[in-house]
C-alpha cells in the first residue's frame, strides 16, 4: 500500500435488494441468521475499492458464529418482558433494567463478531487483519450512543466517535485505518435516508447510498516512525 490508501464501496441497490431479501429470509428463522449475515458481508468486502489496486474478500463462514447470532437475536427480545407489568412505573424501570443486562451481554457477543468479521477478511496484499478494541470501551461507548439518543441530535457525533475508535483499532501491519467524516455530515444524511425510507422501496438505494459516503470516508495511513495520526 502507498502512504495513504482510500475506500470506494461499489455495490448497488438492486444488489442490496436482492442480497438483502435473502439474509431478512434467512434471520426470521433465528437459526440460519449466521449465513444470512455472511452473505452480506461477503457482499460487502467484495465490492470494496481500494484505491492502491488492493482487493478484498470475506472468507468467513456461518458455522462459527451462528450460536453468537442466535443469543444475540433472542436477547434482543428481553426487554419487552417488562410489557407483561400493569403498573406502568415499574414496566419502565423493568424496561432499562432488563435492556441494561442485554445490552451488558450482546456488546461482548457484538464485539466476538466484530473480531471474527475483521480477522475473515482477506486482502490481496496479504495484511492480515485484528480488532483490537476491549469489552469496556465497547460497551462505553454503546452506552453513550444510548444516552446521546436523548439529545436528539447528539447520536451523530457520538456515532462518529464511535466509528473511529471502531477503525482505529483495526489493525494490519504498520497501517492505521481512519475516518473522515465529521457528525454534521451523518446527521442530515440520516435525516434523509429516514425520510426517503418511509417509501419503503427506495431503502436499499438508501442503505446503499449512506454506506458509500461511510466507506469513501475512510483512509489507510501507513503509520511513519515517530509520528503519531491526528484528526481535526
Amino acid at each position: 500500500m502507498s502512504n495513504e490508501t482510500r475506500v470506494e464501496f461499489k455495490g448497488t441497490g438492486m444488489q442490496a435488494l436482492g442480497w438483502g431479501i435473502v439474509a431478512i429470509a434467512l434471520s426470521i428463522f433465528i437459526l440460519p441468521a449466521a449465513w444470512g449475515a455472511v452473505i452480506l458481508y461477503r457482499w460487502f468486502v467484495k465490492n470494496l475499492s481500494f484505491s492502491d489496486g488492493t482487493s478484498a474478500s470475506f472468507e468467513g463462514r456461518g458455522i462459527q458464529v451462528w450460536g453468537y447470532f442466535v443469543i444475540a437475536v433472542l436477547l434482543g427480545f428481553l426487554p419487552m418482558l417488562s410489557r407483561s407489568m400493569k403498573d406502568p412505573i415499574a414496566s419502565m424501570l423493568s424496561f432499562w433494567a432488563l435492556y441494561l443486562l442485554a445490552i451488558a451481554v450482546i456488546v461482548a457477543i457484538y464485539l466476538k463478531i466484530l473480531r471474527w468479521f475483521i480477522s475473515s477478511i482477506r486482502l490481496s496484499c496479504g495484511t492480515e487483519l485484528s480488532f483490537e478494541g476491549s469489552y469496556l470501551q465497547y460497551l462505553g461507548w454503546m452506552m453513550l450512543i444510548t444516552v446521546s439518543v436523548f439529545t436528539i441530535i447528539g447520536w451523530a457525533w457520538a456515532a462518529v466517535a464511535m466509528l473511529r475508535w471502531m477503525l482505529r483499532n483495526i489493525k494490519g501491519g504498520d497501517h492505521q485505518v481512519i475516518f473522515l467524516g465529521n457528525g454534521w455530515g451523518l446527521l442530515w444524511r440520516s435525516v434523509l435516508a429516514s425520510l426517503a425510507s418511509f417509501f419503503v422501496i427506495p431503502t436499499p438505494w438508501v442503505a446503499v447510498w449512506m454506506v458509500k459516503w461511510i466507506t469513501g470516508n475512510i483512509s489507510i495511513v501507513k503509520i511513519q516512525a515517530g509520528h503519531d495520526i491526528k484528526l481535526l
